[in-house]
């Protein structure tokens, strides 16, 4: 929301719910992102040869995946699945030797910094598609096309593949990806109610009119803020963006990444919304500082009542009810974000992939490639999407959620409303993020209007455009 929307990772520890966006997702693991500087290639240090005459390979991981079915036993904690693929794959190529290191999302975009400096980065990078596309820009990545059969391509849904290429190569291997939306709890209007006014749970669109009428009915003054929104750093913005797609505003045009477009009637109208909900503390206090740990807990208390977020957070939802974490009725509704009129509002999407660090030796690139592509076939794809409840890249992955009407029904409208581009792969991608931020702070703390507040960030965001392009 990972940048997740992309989902988040852990429950054990406070859930970190900018998984997708202010979703998540996604956190988003996706949500955060590089700086993009430069650094020279990799190919050494992590990626050297050990074990006698072994090849060595460095896996880097924000492990997503525990308790999966059938192998419970074996994937009950975080870290655990990666670990038994590495096996498995070793058992079957005992001339390779794979080192699998799980790191939080946050700790994995400092580390691979950090590593990339040195001249030592991982083998093989499982990360989002806002940092790896970051990584193609600087030439850090090998180029994959010339080594996926042309079975493989075939498999791949195009538009991954054309979205994971940059400047003209294949950096990474598209896994899966969240998709964004609203997840409502629906026993908050029932217990009030009042859900006649939500959309009948197998459509999920309604107008801005129809969702303030609805946010109203619930909301108690000093206890019940209906929608959460979160302002206090780049994780929310997906979420918050919602509104400005659906009155017609979109951070960038389709592809080009040169200037940005909120600041025009339809954003200014959006974000004056999102003002006028805080004002009228539709949204909780505090949403300019308040953390994502804090979604955790005033869901369990019943404090909110819909957020954005990726299918993730049903099971996030069912581990925090299996812990304790949740004192009230939950039951989760997925919904689209309002829209104007007739309007389609299309759904935000962050993918997951696989980039292979650029190697000096070609038996460790060679090694390198073949596990990455192994990581990436379709029986794997199936149970990580199952698990995560994200949508696969390859065609031939079986449906991993069938009988699931959120999920057929999440599918759905991205094929109907179409996917929202995000602005990804631009190489200042995460700098212009970063840069909205005190903007949309100061609109919502009454500090400029929202005219004023996208007018300077789109000259800030268009500064940091225009530099990134001269260089």
């Amino acid at each position: 929301m990972n940048d997740h929307l992309k989902p988040t990772n852990r429950l054990a520890v406070p859930l970190r719910w900018a998984a997708v966006c202010c979703m998540a997702g996604v956190a988003m693991a996706g949500c955060g992102g590089s700086d993009n500087s430069s650094a020279p290639p990799g190919g050494s240090g992590a990626s050297g040869s050990g074990g006698g005459s072994k090849t060595r390979i460095v896996y880097w991981v924000t492990p997503e995946v525990k308790g999966v079915k059938g192998m419970e036993d074996r994937t009950a904690e975080y870290g655990d699945f990666e670990k038994l693929q590495a096996e498995e794959y070793m058992k079957a190529h005992p001339d390779v030797s794979i080192e699998v290191q799980s790191l939080s999302s946050e700790d994995l975009v400092k580390k691979v910094r950090t590593s990339i400096a040195s001249g030592s980065p991982p083998d093989v990078l499982k990360d989002f598609l806002g940092r790896t596309a970051g990584y193609a820009h600087e030439d850090l990545v090998e180029d994959l096309a010339a080594d996926l059969s042309a079975e493989e391509k075939k498999d791949y849904d195009p538009f991954f593949t054309e979205l994971y290429t940059v400047k003209g190569k294949l950096h990474a291997l598209p896994m899966y990806a969240w998709a964004g939306h609203i997840v409502a709890n629906r026993a908050v209007w029932e217990a009030a109610g009042k859900a006649d006014l939500l959309p009948k749970e197998d459509d999920g669109s309604w107008t801005f009119e129809q969702f303030l009428a609805a946010m109203r009915a619930v909301a108690q003054k000093g206890k019940v803020w209906p929608w959460w929104a979160q302002f206090s750093s780049e994780q929310g913005d997906y979420c918050n963006y919602g509104f400005f797609w659906g009155k017609g505003a979109f951070l960038y045009a389709p592809g080009d990444y040169s200037k940005v477009t909120l600041n025009r009637p339809e954003g200014v109208a959006a974000l004056q919304l999102l003002v006028d909900m805080s004002r009228e503390e539709l949204i909780p206090p505090g949403s300019t500082t308040m953390a994502y740990a804090e979604l955790e807990n005033m869901i369990g208390k019943g404090q909110v009542a819909a957020w954005g977020d990726s299918l993730y957070s049903f099971q996030r939802v069912e581990t925090a009810k299996k812990e304790n974490k949740i004192s009230v009725d939950v039951k989760l509704q997925v919904l689209q974000f309002p829209h104007e009129g007739n309007r389609k509002n299309p759904l935000p999407v962050g993918p997951t992939g696989l980039a292979v660090f650029k190697q000096k030796d070609p038996t460790r690139r060679k090694a390198a490639v073949d596990f990455a592509r192994w990581l990436n076939e379709p029986r794997w794809q199936e149970i990580v999407c199952g698990n995560t409840r994200q949508f696969p890249t390859r065609k031939s992955v079986k449906n991993p959620l069938a009988g699931d009407k959120s999920y057929a029904l999440v599918q759905k409208w991205m094929n109907e409303n179409g996917k929202v581009d995000l602005g990804l792969t631009s190489p200042a991608y995460y700098k212009v993020r970063v840069s909205t931020v005190p903007h949309f702070q100061a609109a919502i703390l009454g500090q400029k209007t929202a005219s004023q507040a996208l007018a300077d960030l789109e000259k800030e965001a268009n500064e940091i455009l225009t530099r990134e392009a001269g260089r």
